[in-house]
C-alpha cells in the first residue's frame, strides 16, 4: 500500500469532520452500529468496508466466489505493508451493502417484487389501511425471516432466466401496443371503476351518456392538449450545462404530446428540477403543489450533506406529501415504487448521503475503463494499463500542486499589460461559456450567480472571460457579466411555489463604464442555468448546479 493511499484509508477516522452533519457513510447509523458490534474490526481504521454493484442476471454465479473471498477477508484478512507508517498489518474487509436497482432486490432476498406475489394481502386490493406504522425491523429480524431459504440453485436459476426472457418479450410487446395507440395512462376505465366500487370521488365515476356511450369525467389532474404542448415546450427548449445531464430535450415529442426515451439520470433531472417548473401553469394549484414538494424532497435527499433536523423534517413531511397526492391522483398511480419514497429518508440515516450508494459514479468509472480498451482480445490488460496511467497522472498533478503551494507569490510589479480572452473556462469542475459562444449549442453554460455573506444572491449572464497574468506567472481569471436587477421586482421575484425567477430585460447597468464594475473573480462565482417558459415571457426560473464527483467532506 503506497504512502499516498494509506492516509485515505485512515481519513474517515482521523481527519473527518465530526459535527453531526451527514456527509460520509461513516456518519450513518449503520457504520456506527457496526463499530459498536465489532470493536476489534473498527480498532484499525485501515480495514476496508465494501459496497459493490450488482452484476445483474449473473447474481447466482457472482455471489458464490464473492462470499468465499469475503469470508477470508473477514475471518483472516490479508497481510499488507503500509508505506506511510513503514509497518505490516493484517487488513480485513466487510460488506456494508450492495448497490443494485429495485428488481435485483428479488434476486438477493428470494422474495419476488413483481407479478402475483409481489405483495402480501388478504385478497382485497381495495382494503383501507388504518393501523399505525409498522415496527422497523432490525437486521436480526430480517435474517430470521430468511432462515431455511436456499440460494444459488442452478436449475432454479435457469428457470428464472427463461421467465425473465418471457417477461421482457411480453413487456416489449405491451409497450409497442401502448405506443401505437398513443395511450399510456393509469387513469383509465378500470381505475374509474375501482373508484366507483370504493364509493370514492363520485364526481369521477364513469357514466352513460344520452347516446348510450360510456364517458369518463375530466379529473383535476387531466391536461388539455394545449397544456400538454406548453408543458412539453419547457422540456423541449431547456438547455443545461455540460456534464449536468444528457440532452433531455430530445425526449419531448410535441407532435405526439408524449415523453419517451428517458434514461435513468434523465428521470432524476426531470423529477428534481424540470417537473415543477413545467407544471406550474399547466394544472391547478392543489395538483401542482404536491409535486413541487415531492421534487424538493428528492433534491434534499440527493444533497451532499444532511443534518439530523433536515432528516426529521423530511421524514415528517414525506407521508403528508404522498397523502396530498392521493387526494388528486388515481389509486393505480400508487404502486410499490411510489411507496418506497417513504423509506428513503431512513435509508439516508443508515447509509449516509446517497452519492456514495447509487450507481452513477460506478457506471461513469466503468465507462472510463471501457474506453481504455484498444485490444478486444485482452480487455482486462488494457483496463489495467489505463488505470495505472490514470493513477500516475493524478500523482504527478498532486506533486505539482504541492510544489506550487510552497511558492511565495509576489505582486510587486503588478500584472502584465497584455491580457488573454477566452470563450470558455473550467472553474472547480464546471464549464463556463460566454453568451455568444452558447449560441447554437445544445447546452447552456453562461449562467452565473454570486452569493454574498449577507444572504443576497446576484444572477448574471457571462459575456467575457479575461485572464490576467502577473510577472511571477500567477494568473487570475475574471468574468464580465450582464447583471440582472435583483434588488427590484422588475428583475427578480419568487413565485407562489418558492421558485426564483429573474428577468434580463432590465439590467443594473451595461458594464460600459469603469464605475459599473461588471467584473467578478472566478473564486466568487457559482454556476446556474435558466429555464424559460413561453407562458411567462421575459422571465426564467433559476436552477443551481453542482459538479459531478465533488463531495462536501467538511
Amino acid at each position: 500500500m503506497s504512502e499516498h493511499i494509506a492516509p485515505h484509508l485512515r481519513w474517515h477516522e482521523e481527519d473527518r469532520t465530526k459535527d453531526g452533519v451527514l456527509r460520509h457513510p461513516a456518519d450513518g447509523e449503520a457504520w456506527k452500529s457496526f463499530n459498536l458490534l465489532h470493536p476489534e474490526f473498527s480498532a484499525d481504521s485501515r480495514n476496508v468496508r465494501l459496497g459493490p454493484s450488482s452484476p445483474g442476471m449473473d447474481i447466482d454465479v457472482y455471489l458464490q466466489p464473492l462470499i468465499e473471498e469475503l469470508q477470508k477477508l473477514w475471518n483472516v484478512g490479508v497481510r499488507i505493508y503500509d508505506a506511510s507508517n513503514k509497518q505490516n498489518f493484517q487488513m480485513r474487509a466487510q460488506l456494508m451493502w450492495t448497490i443494485n436497482d429495485f428488481p435485483a432486490y428479488a434476486d438477493l432476498s428470494g422474495w419476488p417484487n413483481r407479478g402475483e406475489k409481489k405483495i402480501l394481502s388478504n385478497g382485497s386490493s381495495l382494503e383501507t389501511e388504518q393501523e399505525s406504522a409498522p415496527h422497523v425491523q432490525s437486521g436480526d429480524d430480517i435474517l430470521g425471516q430468511l432462515e431455511g431459504m436456499v440460494f444459488g440453485d442452478e436449475s432454479a436459476g435457469k428457470k428464472r432466466e427463461k421467465k425473465r426472457k418471457k417477461r421482457r418479450a411480453a413487456k416489449d410487446a405491451t409497450e409497442n401496443v401502448i405506443w401505437k395507440k398513443k395511450r399510456k395512462t393509469k387513469d383509465d376505465y378500470a381505475a374509474r371503476k375501482d373508484l366507483q366500487e370504493m364509493n370514492f370521488r363520485p364526481q369521477l365515476h364513469p357514466f352513460i351518456g344520452e347516446d348510450g356511450q360510456t364517458y369518463l369525467p375530466a379529473a383535476c389532474h387531466t391536461m388539455s392538449n394545449e397544456d400538454k404542448i406548453n408543458f412539453l415546450k419547457v422540456i423541449k427548449n431547456v438547455r443545461v450545462p455540460d456534464g449536468y445531464a444528457s440532452n433531455v430535450s430530445r425526449c419531448a415529442r410535441l407532435k405526439e404530446r408524449t415523453i419517451s426515451g428517458l434514461k435513468s439520470h434523465d428521470n432524476h433531472v426531470i423529477m428534481q428540477v424540470l417537473l415543477p417548473i413545467a407544471l406550474r401553469r399547466s394544472l391547478p394549484d392543489n395538483v401542482v403543489r404536491p409535486f413541487v414538494e415531492l421534487s424538493a424532497l428528492f433534491r434534499d435527499l440527493c444533497s451532499t450533506d444532511l443534518t439530523q433536523e433536515d432528516m426529521d423534517w423530511l421524514e415528517g413531511n414525506v407521508c403528508a406529501t404522498l397523502c396530498k397526492m392521493e387526494q388528486v391522483l388515481p389509486p393505480g398511480f400508487f404502486n410499490i415504487m411510489v411507496h418506497l419514497v417513504v423509506h428513503l429518508v431512513r435509508e439516508c440515516r443508515l447509509g449516509g448521503p446517497v452519492q456514495y450508494r447509487w450507481m452513477y459514479p460506478a457506471e461513469r468509472s466503468l465507462g472510463r475503463f471501457k474506453s481504455t480498451v484498444r485490444n478486444k482480445a485482452a480487455p482486462e490488460g488494457c483496463i489495467a494499463e489505463g488505470y495505472i496511467a490514470t493513477e500516475l497522472v493524478d500523482q504527478l498533478d498532486a506533486q505539482r500542486r504541492e510544489e506550487m503551494g510552497d511558492k511565495l507569490v509576489m505582486h510587486c510589479r503588478g500584472p502584465k499589460e497584455i491580457a488573454s480572452r477566452f470563450n470558455r473556462y473550467v472553474v472547480n469542475g464546471k464549464m463556463f461559456r460566454t453568451v455568444a459562444h452558447d449560441v447554437g449549442k445544445r447546452t447552456q453554460n453562461s449562467g452565473v450567480c454570486v452569493p454574498t455573506v449577507d444572504g443576497l444572491t446576484y444572477y448574471e449572464k457571462l459575456t467575457e472571460i479575461i485572464e490576467v497574468e502577473y510577472y511571477d506567472r500567477t494568473k487570475y481569471v475574471m468574468f464580465k457579466c450582464d447583471w440582472a436587477d435583483t434588488m427590484r421586482d422588475r428583475g427578480y421575484k419568487v413565485d407562489e411555489y418558492g421558485m426564483e425567477l429573474v428577468s434580463f430585460n432590465r439590467l443594473v447597468h451595461r458594464g460600459d463604464l469603469v464605475a459599473d464594475d461588471p467584473y467578478v473573480l472566478t473564486s466568487q462565482v457559482d454556476q446556474v442555468f435558466y429555464v424559460g417558459d413561453e407562458r411567462n415571457p421575459g422571465w426564467a426560473c433559476v436552477v443551481r448546479t453542482k459538479p459531478r464527483n465533488v463531495y462536501d467532506v467538511g
